[in-house]
């Protein structure tokens, strides 16, 4: 039906006349059941047992996703573990204190304590780096050197 709709001359090419073209598509036409359109617009007519299941469906999804987000952002967050904590302190000292400094810092220390990173350096020869980072974004709560000794006091 579509050969014979969209390309007359090459239909006509393979069954000749515009009489058999015509007869094809009588005879297509005849066997084809054609039913009343339902626009896909309008809702189907549901039983309220139908509507009471997919609303049950509807709030189990929203319970399931809302655990399952809960449960990921408590566990693991962006900062997983204290390798991923030592690396953004590495990447944060680098520009500012620049990279022999930090270089001199290894080994880092890192430690989780209520939700925030703690990770610091160890040099002998400077005052230790420092970084906070809270555990559940990756955001840095504070940056800096450690103080080696007490300012003196102001007279």
């Amino acid at each position: 039906m579509g050969l014979i709709r969209e390309d007359e001359n090459l239909t006509n090419r393979f069954l000749g006349n515009h009489s058999s073209i015509e007869s094809i598509r009588k005879e297509i036409e005849g066997r084809t059941t054609i039913c009343q359109k339902v626009s896909t617009a309008l809702d189907l007519p549901m039983s309220n047992e139908c509507k009471r299941i997919l609303a049950y469906a509807a709030e189990e999804t929203e319970r399931l996703i809302a655990h399952e987000m809960e449960s990921e952002l408590s566990k693991s967050g962006p900062v997983r573990d204290a390798d991923t904590a030592k690396r953004i302190a590495e990447a944060l000292w680098i520009p500012k204190y620049g990279a022999d400094t930090v270089a001199s810092q290894a080994p880092l220390q890192a430690e989780l304590k209520f939700n925030v990173w703690i990770v610091t350096g160890s040099s002998s020869t400077g005052p230790p780096l420092y970084a906070f980072i809270f555990q559940p974004d990756g955001r840095i709560l504070s940056s800096g050197q450690w103080l080696t000794k007490s300012p003196d006091p102001v007279d």
